[in-house]
């Protein structure tokens, strides 16, 4: 008999044509934004003298609304590589990757809890985009302690998991509407699922009820007829379902005392679905669609050392498509 884990990544949506990943996801939320960058720039090329050029770029960068930030994680993720100050901001397309969101967290925080007092006061430090997104963050009116004091680095590391889950929330959203555009992407989910469920390429005799998956995706997987997959898939990260989706990072190697918060083990304890129980009698892992990179190592670890793997004669056998 063959008992079979299964799990999958982001890349499992974008084969069945979903725009699930995170430069879909920014290109979308800061269309406007761009566009009006792309404007400015245009505007600024355009003035006659430095006077005009000047004035630009005072109304644009200091102007009461350019001194507000509502959401630290947007404005990072926006500002970040676009050093440039002066001639606006260029597309974004193609510089995020699915996995880049859980790096920027790791190395944000890491930079803002070794220099927290640097970005607040110093106009030298190495990292401007952060001390400018801090010092605006900080300024901004509801960042304000009640009692007259500015926010400390600890307060300020909780209002910055307060936004992470604000881009969530609109995460949640993005995805959902997304969902709703593809009409394909129910049947052709269900298809690759249970392709990826057969055993030997035996088309004809998909394994369903000896096969447990873990999705790493936020949708819920099911088959239009006969809900087969139901009760097999467990969302590791949330679902939209309940909406309880989490961005964050490994547990095991970039956990510290500013940035824990955000691991993705101390975020999961705060939900529901913190145990991720797993058949120790497995034979068989699949994976289809999904990176071994640092930000879900914990995952792995668990799951080999349960099935002490090394020494097992469990298979691991990973999918692909050619593009």
């Amino acid at each position: 008999m063959t008992n079979q884990l299964i799990i999958i990544g982001n890349g499992f949506d974008l084969a069945c044509g979903l725009k699930s990943s995170y430069g879909d996801f920014f290109r979308e939320y800061f269309k406007e934004r761009l566009e009006n960058d792309k404007k400015f720039s245009q505007r600024y090329f355009d003035a006659s003298t430095e006077d005009e050029q000047l004035n630009l770029v005072l109304d644009k960068y200091l102007s009461p609304e350019a001194q507000k930030v509502s959401n630290f994680w947007f404005e990072w993720f926006y500002k970040n590589k676009k050093p440039n100050r002066i001639v606006g901001f260029e597309s974004i397309e193609n510089e995020y990757t699915w996995s880049d969101i859980e790096t920027e967290i790791k190395n944000c925080v890491k930079l803002i809890s070794e220099n927290f007092n640097d970005y607040l006061w110093s106009s030298q430090v190495e990292s401007q985009p952060i001390a400018e997104v801090v010092r605006k963050r900080k300024y901004t009116e509801e960042s304000k302690i009640k009692d007259g004091r500015w926010i400390t680095k600890t307060e300020f590391i909780d209002l910055l998991v307060k936004d992470l889950k604000q881009v969530e929330l609109k995460f949640v959203e993005y995805l959902s509407n997304a969902i709703d555009k593809n009409n394909n992407y129910v049947i052709d989910s269900s298809r690759l699922l249970l392709d990826l469920c057969n055993v030997d390429n035996d088309v004809s005799h998909p394994i369903i009820e000896n096969t447990q998956v873990l999705s790493f995706n936020y949708n819920n997987l099911y088959q239009t007829e006969g809900k087969l997959f139901e009760g097999h898939v467990t969302n590791i990260h949330g679902s939209l379902e309940k909406g309880d989706i989490i961005f964050g990072i490994d547990s095991f190697k970039d956990s510290t005392n500013d940035n824990y918060i955000f691991t993705k083990t101390y975020r999961l304890l705060q939900q529901e679905n913190s145990n991720i129980p797993i058949n120790t009698n497995l034979n068989l892992i699949k994976f289809f669609g999904h990176g071994l990179g640092e930000a879900d190592y914990s995952y792995f670890q668990s799951i080999f050392d349960k099935l002490n793997l090394y020494k097992s004669d469990v298979k691991l056998i990973f999918y692909y498509y050619i593009y």
